[in-house]
């Protein structure tokens, strides 16, 4: 089995993934307009502009993990967010 083969073994529906990074949330943060990110991708929208990267309403920085959005990622695509968690791994070095 290819490694194409195993990313197509979780379909991950678009509303799990990332709108600024395009994969799946990883540390998911919903701001108070109701839109989520990745922490990471949040982190470095606000370093250039302190509003939501999709409407432009003012966001705080500083926004806690979402939890519920979080659990269902571990629970339903386990396999993704592995390698995801891998290549933010990688990134960091």
């Amino acid at each position: 089995m290819s490694e194409e083969d195993n990313k197509n073994d979780e379909d991950v529906p678009q509303d799990l993934e990332c709108v600024l990074c395009l994969r799946l949330l990883l540390d998911p943060i919903s701001v108070s307009c109701g839109h989520t990110f990745c922490r990471c991708c949040l982190e470095r929208s606000l370093d250039y502009r302190s509003q939501c990267p999709m409407c432009r309403q003012p966001i705080v920085a500083g926004q806690n993990v979402n939890v519920i959005i979080q659990q269902i990622i571990s629970e339903k695509y386990p396999k993704t967010l592995s390698e995801r968690l891998k290549e933010r791994e990688n990134e960091a070095l």
